[in-house]
């Protein structure tokens, strides 16, 4: 049984721009699929949407989106901080970003078994190896479009 799907701060992007995106989280809902995000996310689509010409229309959605899917909102911990630590200072790839790096780590520490996200780099990054060996498993990191498909 899947514990929860962490949603990247790229879904919001794409739910609020187009119909056919929110629709997917919009069943995951309905289904009572679990969705959770962290506040990094929360804090970096803000000063994302705030630097659009549509602002208000992008903002109002996010937080909408929050009510809409029920979804559960995560907070730094020990654990949180150790694993964004090692994945900051361990086995670093350059090709993600840090920020992307935090929310995963976000993930890691809360054993959320997927990760939805577009950013390519991140779906191919692999975890340090010594997270691993401490148990931490990098969730199943897909698309929107995978995740319509994992909902089937």
């Amino acid at each position: 049984m899947v514990k929860s799907a962490f949603l990247d701060t790229c879904i919001f992007f794409e739910s609020a721009l187009n119909s056919k995106n929110k629709t997917i989280l919009n069943h995951a809902a309905n289904i009572n699929f679990p969705l959770v995000t962290s506040i990094t996310v929360m804090g970096e689509a803000i000063d994302q949407m705030r630097k659009q010409s549509d602002r208000s229309r992008l903002i109002s959605s996010l937080v909408r989106s929050f009510d809409e899917w029920n979804i559960t909102s995560l907070y730094p911990d020990p654990v949180v901080a150790e694993i964004c630590y090692r994945l900051a200072t361990e086995g670093m790839d350059y090709r993600v970003e840090n920020t992307d790096r935090v929310h995963l780590g976000y993930a890691l520490a809360y054993g959320c078994d997927l990760f939805i996200t577009s950013d390519k780099n991140l779906i191919k990054y692999r975890v340090p190896k010594n997270l691993e060996d401490a148990g931490f498993v990098k969730p199943n990191t897909i698309t929107l479009e995978e995740f319509k498909e994992y909902l089937n």
